[in-house]
This record gives C-alpha cells, sequence and structure tokens, in this order.
C-alpha cells in the first residue's frame, strides 16, 4: 500500500501535525513545501490518513 498527498488540497503548514504523528518518522516538511513521504520508511499504518484535517492523504 501507498500514502499519497493530494496538493489540491494540503495546506502545506510547517506545523502540520503528521509530522510528529507518525510512528515511523516517515512524513517531513520543510516550511513553503508539501510534506513528502518516505514509502520505504511507512508502516502503512494510516494514522495520518485518519488524522489529517484536510483529509489531503490517502492510503491505497
Amino acid at each position: 500500500m501507498t500514502v499519497t498527498l493530494n496538493k489540491n488540497v494540503c495546506d502545506k503548514k510547517p506545523s502540520c501535525m503528521m509530522v510528529t504523528l507518525c510512528p515511523a518518522s516517515a512524513i517531513s516538511i520543510r516550511p513553503g513545501e508539501y510534506p513528502t513521504i518516505d514509502s520505504e520508511a511507512c508502516l502503512d499504518c494510516g494514522k495520518c490518513v485518519a488524522a489529517c484535517p484536510h483529509q489531503a492523504l490517502t492510503i491505497a
């Protein structure tokens, strides 16, 4: 499975809670940029998908 980011919905906030929520530290973000997801580190647990307030993440 893969977590995907919908850039049309993401607000690119540097304080994105998904970064700290991810148990594998697979999500990172730089100011002014979209979050990046390290697919090799990602556990496919879905915690980020469930918690994103903008529903910008999906898992398939």
